[in-house]
């Protein structure tokens, strides 16, 4: 007993310090930042570590990893929680590894592993359901739901919302039920938001204000600010800004500056955008301002300066804003905010640009950009703030504009300007890096020129490059180009001939200056803006359809990636092909369209199965199922194809979906979301093509361009796409791919096969020579190459029984070898010197 008497003491002891140091932490946490919190646990899980009680360690473990997820250190909240979880699994407690297991899967949802995070997230709700957990249940249906909303699975989520809201309706005497009510109408009102259903959105939000009488005020006041956004997207301002207002004045009595801040700001915002009240605009953004200075949130007080100097610049006020945004650029340069700082510098560089100080406008446009590009981000953004103030593509803009007006500037320099100022969210999700102009001139074959154009309301410019030479030109637009341009496109989408003379009209203006000379077949286009909804083949009356095969590009840095040269064997599947989908009576969607058969479709897949060599698979009719987009065999298909229906959303790209047959009892397989296809394994895909309506239009992002489904197919790896820029007529359509994989089937390059099926509509001499029929196809990406070639069984028979043939000879005749290789030397030679003698003659 002696001797376990000073064991029993010293445990006592680390028992003593650990209890010690956990409330200091637990303190931390309380009224402290996560940060400092975190560093408080990890002193703590030392001493808990001594004291030898796994239970203590486990609970401490969990408090930390969920101090860490605050903190956003997301990989250490992971290790924490995993050791947790596993601690509690020993311990027996389900419940408590139920919570370890649901942070480590929150952990790895804010850290982008998606996969992970589900797989998490539903052995927490196993638990749950083990264990009785009906709280447990309700939170895990709905971080399940969230994981599908973030992947852009939105039926996938509403599944989920919706089995958590009939939960919460099953335990409504539960005391802590109206807290998971709330969590629960609040994500589905998001949902429906997410969707653009606003008013079944509005509908929930209600609901959930009507309820939250339990609710602390910070999360009534975040409710009604959220309400209030979305009364301005309904178009109600009045309405808005009365909920704004109730939103502040709880922010207000709580004093919590920071949100009273956020939507005193919101209501500036509606002010200025939706009421035109820019003077009103400026007392609210003075109100944020002085709150701001009081609180010493020196963030938000450059903000407020931000919003204050743009509203003093629409009113003219040009000092006033000029030294909002100096003020703006000073606090922000201190506190080291760097959005801040670019906006700030963009609102100079306008002001000196105004005054005619080009240098100047140049220099701080400049200025923005190398910080644009130190945090190397996309350029869309949808956010109160970029609403308000600028988007990050502006400050590229303001740049060019004045580097296009300039006599010394260069192709050079202008084309990787060009180049930064689009489609930056495709190129960092294929890791693709800012290409120089040799690089791309380097992948341009003989025959092919690549015109990437910029375009802002006042200039056009355009960038020429060939395999051995480049330049650029610029120009003054017309007041209501735009609207020409899609006076245009309308025109082309009609029966007759008024598509003729603006076609005319505008190959002067965007062929102006570029020297097409006789030797080029090959246009590479990059458009910007309103152009990528002009298809090139039809310009000058389709003479350029007539003479050159044409692609298109998102960015020129796609030229960059490496080609697919592998054969596809005879056991492997060349096409995989969707088609005729089942149109359900009701959609899965509240409020969504009825869609029509399409008796055209099972004809287009049976004529591009006919004419392709290959093994080919289609599925169609009731078999048109979205599991099979999920296979691994995708992973090794080269050409995929789509013959159905899809939504085209021109206000959220998220909501763009596909149509599929709806798989029984599981309305969440009638759709592909847009979000989801950059999920899919495509790199080995060569061509996606989906013969739906309007398949390559979508919403318009500065800095990004159209948000169709080509951008999401090329985002998850696939070589090239042809989608459609209107509705396509649905046989004439079957006619046209039938056309067009008949010819790559020859080994032509898929902008030459395009190009061959569409003269043909264009020389029928019918009705079919309108571009309505042929003029919305558009191929997108690597245009000049094949498709990969189909090796058949008869070609390795062939190469077997030479083979065979080869080693037996060898077997039987030693010198055989020997012999064979000096034959086929003499026979090189022989060649070589037949070439040398046509050279002298």
């Amino acid at each position: 007993m002696r001797l376990r008497l000073p064991c029993v003491a010293l445990l006592s002891v680390a028992a003593l310090f650990a209890q010690s140091s956990l409330d200091e932490a637990k303190q931390r946490r309380r009224d402290s930042s996560p940060q400092v919190a975190a560093r408080a646990y990890e002193a703590a899980l030392s001493d808990v570590r001594q004291g030898h009680d796994p239970t203590l360690l486990a609970r401490t473990l969990l408090e930390y990893a969920q101090t860490q997820l605050a903190a956003g250190d997301y990989a250490a909240s992971l290790r924490a929680a995993k050791e947790s979880a596993n601690l509690f699994l020993s311990l027996g407690d389900k419940a408590n590894q139920a919570a370890a297991s649901n942070t480590a899967a929150s952990a790895q949802l804010y850290n982008g592993d998606y996969t992970s995070a589900l797989s998490s997230f539903e052995y927490a709700l196993r638990l749950d359901r083990e264990t009785g957990d009906g709280k447990g249940e309700i939170t895990r249906l709905s971080n399940v739901g969230n994981v599908y909303f973030f992947q852009g699975k939105y039926l996938d989520a509403l599944k989920n919302y919706e089995q958590a809201l009939d939960r919460v309706n099953q335990t409504a005497s539960q005391p802590w039920n109206p807290g998971r009510r709330e969590l629960v109408l609040n994500n589905l009102a998001t949902l429906y938001e997410q969707l653009g259903q606003n008013g079944k959105a509005l509908e929930f939000y209600q609901q959930a204000l009507a309820g939250s009488s339990q609710m602390a005020a910070s999360e009534r006041a975040q409710l009604l600010s959220n309400v209030g956004t979305l009364y301005r997207r309904l178009g109600d301002a009045v309405k808005a800004l009365e909920t704004y207002d109730a939103a502040q004045k709880l922010y207000a009595q709580q004093r919590m500056s920071d949100g009273e801040i956020h939507v005193l700001q919101n209501i500036g915002i509606a002010r200025a955008l939706d009421l035109q009240d820019l003077k009103g605009a400026v007392v609210e953004f003075s109100r944020a301002l002085a709150l701001a200075e009081s609180s010493a949130n020196r963030r938000e007080a450059a903000l407020a300066h931000l919003f204050r100097g743009e509203a003093f610049y629409r009113m003219g006020r040009a000092a006033d804003a000029e030294g909002d945004f100096t003020e703006a650029l000073k606090e922000a340069r201190e506190i080291g905010a760097t959005e801040e700082q670019w906006t700030a510098l963009n609102g100079v560089g306008r002001i000196a640009r105004d005054r005619g100080e080009s240098t100047e406008a140049l220099s701080a446009f400049r200025d923005a950009i190398a910080i644009v590009e130190s945090v190397r981000s996309g350029l869309g953004s949808s956010s109160l703030k970029a609403e308000f103030l600028a988007n990050k593509r502006q400050v590229y803009d303001g740049a060019i504009e004045l580097m296009l007006q300039s006599p010394s500037a260069k192709t050079g320099e202008l084309f990787g300007m060009f180049e930064k100022a689009r489609a930056r969210n495709l190129q960092d999700s294929l890791g693709a890096a800012t290409p120089s102009l040799s690089e791309v001139q380097a992948r341009l074959k003989p025959g092919s020129m690549l015109l990437e154009y910029w375009m802002d309301p006042n200039r056009l410019g355009v960038l020429w490059i060939t395999a051995h030479g480049s330049g650029f030109r610029s120009q003054a637009l017309a007041a209501g180009s735009s609207d020409q341009l899609n006076a245009f496109a309308a025109a082309l989408q009609r029966d007759g001939d008024g598509w003729r003379e603006p076609s005319r009209q505008w190959a002067q203006t965007l062929l102006r200056g570029v020297p097409l000379a006789n030797d080029l077949h090959q246009l590479l286009i990059v458009p910007d803006g309103v152009l990528a909804e002009i298809p090139f083949e039809t310009l000058d009356a389709a003479a350029i359809l007539r003479r050159f095969n044409v692609s298109y590009l998102p960015s020129a840095a796609l030229l960059l990636r490496p080609t697919n040269t592998r054969r596809v064997l005879p056991w492997q599947t060349r096409l995989l092909a969707f088609g005729d989908p089942v149109t359900p009576q009701k959609s899965a969607l509240p409020d969504d369209e009825r869609w029509t058969p399409l008796p055209g479709s099972q004809r287009e897949l049976s004529l591009i199965q006919q004419a392709l060599p290959g093994k080919t698979q289609a599925h169609e009719a009731g078999d048109d199922r979205k599991q099979y987009l999920f296979a691994s065999s995708v992973a090794n298909t080269s050409l995929l194809h789509f013959s159905t229906h899809a939504a085209i959303d021109i206000t959220d790209p998220g909501r763009s979906r596909i149509l599929f047959t709806p798989e029984p009892g599981r309305p969440e397989s009638q759709y592909l979301f847009r979000g989801e296809v950059q999920t899919l394994p495509l790199r080995n895909v060569d061509l996606v093509t989906l013969s739906a309506c309007d398949t390559e239009r979508g919403k318009i992002t500065p800095g990004e361009g159209v948000q169709g489904f080509s951008r999401a197919f090329l985002g998850a790896g696939a070589a090239s796409t042809v989608t459609t820029l209107w509705r396509a007529a649905d046989g004439p359509s079957g006619d046209l791919m039938g056309e067009f994989y008949a010819r790559l089937g020859t080994g032509e390059s898929k902008a030459e096969s395009l190009r061959a099926a569409k003269l043909r509509f264009l020389n029928s001499g019918n009705e079919l020579a309108q571009p309505k029929y042929w003029a919305p196809f558009i191929l997108t990406g690597d245009g000049q190459q094949p498709i990969p070639p189909a090796t058949s069984w008869a070609t390795l028979i062939v190469a077997g029984v030479a083979l065979l043939a080869i080693i037996i000879l060898c077997l039987r005749f030693p010198h055989f070898p020997r012999r064979l290789l000096d034959f086929l030397t003499a026979r090189r030679h022989q060649r070589a010197a037949v070439e040398r003698a046509r050279a002298i003659y």
